[in-house]
């Protein structure tokens, strides 16, 4: 009896520095944002024209001349190419900080008018701007998919380090073009959102090849494979494992307790039945962890919209295994009494 409870002492210990270990893991490795800035428009006649700074530090952006980046497009945002900071005429314009707060109307057709107001929205008049309404917003429920959380930034701040969410809108233009308009808005590290003629919004990523390839790329709503699932949801799947090792650890050592007092004197009895409550802690503890995935992975693909859901589910869930282990044991313990 002494070498089976000293066995599964040991495999306790294994399985604890086991999860120990993949937490130390997982915060050595922070999640970094892309690492360049869509900050600011300028328009001049035919031409439009995208700054972009590098991300040099933890706590701020480098917005000096050999940090700065700057696209031309002249066929209303189609297409974009570098230039230098020499072919770049408007050095003067280029803002320190992003507006966050900006009206635009649209040329020709002044009643439709855009604004950002430092929220993480995109709000729209068709009275001028006498009363707005919300034209863009990340959908409900899934701003926490595409800011996972990690052990990282309970140590360090998140990079890049910024007063301002990165899902805010930091500058906003309208482009005329036969008879309708385009939306251009500068969203930092997201990259950008752009309304076409259809009137739909979608987002797009910028990419600067150079001595370092940088970009800013938009988040994903849910994952569109298993690969992307688990590098968004690394830590609730490492925080399931914890969780449920110490649900195993806490049934265990009270049903152990139970077992002692009832088969004290009964060295036989009480190993089998601390063999048989192993056996359920373990499956209990299992079964707990694969439900947690399954509806972290429903919410990560977007089947379930709202994380709380999810959440609440793996709680319900949980307390009916509970439920379930608590029979298993009293039947355990019921079956050796009759027996005996």
């Amino acid at each position: 009896m002494k070498k089976n409870q000293a066995k599964r002492k040991k495999n306790l210990e294994i399985l604890v520095f086991l999860i120990l270990a993949l937490l130390v893991i997982s915060a050595c490795y922070p999640s970094i944002s892309p690492y360049l800035r869509i900050n600011q428009f300028i328009v001049d006649d035919d031409h439009i024209y995208l700054i972009a700074s590098n991300e040099e530090g933890w706590d701020h952006a480098c917005i000096e001349q050999r940090c700065l980046h700057f696209l031309m497009s002249n066929n209303s945002g189609k297409d974009w190419s570098s230039i230098s900071y020499l072919e770049f005429e408007f050095q003067g314009k280029v803002k320190a900080e992003p507006s966050l707060n900006k009206i635009e109307c649209v040329s020709g057709n002044e009643s439709i008018c855009y604004k950002i107001d430092g929220n993480e929205n995109v709000q729209i008049s068709i009275d001028g701007g006498n009363t707005w309404e919300i034209d863009w917003r990340i959908p409900i429920g899934r701003r926490w998919y595409m800011e996972p959380a990690n052990l990282w930034d309970a140590i360090l701040p998140e990079y890049p380090m910024d007063d301002v969410s990165e899902f805010t809108p930091r500058d906003l233009i309208t482009i005329s073009e036969n008879d309708t308009h385009i939306v251009f808005v500068a969203m930092g590290t997201e990259g950008l959102l752009i309304k076409g003629i259809d009137g739909g919004w979608i987002r797009r990523g910028v990419i600067i090849e150079g001595d370092v390839r940088r970009y800013a790329s938009p988040s994903s709503y849910k994952a569109t494979s298993l690969l992307d699932l688990s590098d968004r949801i690394g830590l609730e799947i490492i925080l399931s494992i914890f969780l449920a090792a110490i649900l195993a650890i806490v049934l265990y050592t009270g049903g152990k307790r139970e077992f002692k007092s009832e088969f004290d004197f009964q060295d036989e009895i009480l190993s089998e039945a601390l063999d048989r409550l192993m056996e359920i802690t373990i499956g209990a503890s299992s079964i707990t962890i694969c439900c947690s995935w399954i509806l972290i992975s429903l919410w990560g693909f977007g089947f379930i919209p709202i994380y709380g859901i999810a959440f609440a589910l793996t709680i319900l869930f949980t307390i009916l295994i509970i439920k379930k282990w608590v029979e298993k044991k009293n039947q355990i313990v019921e079956k050796i009494t009759k027996a005996d």
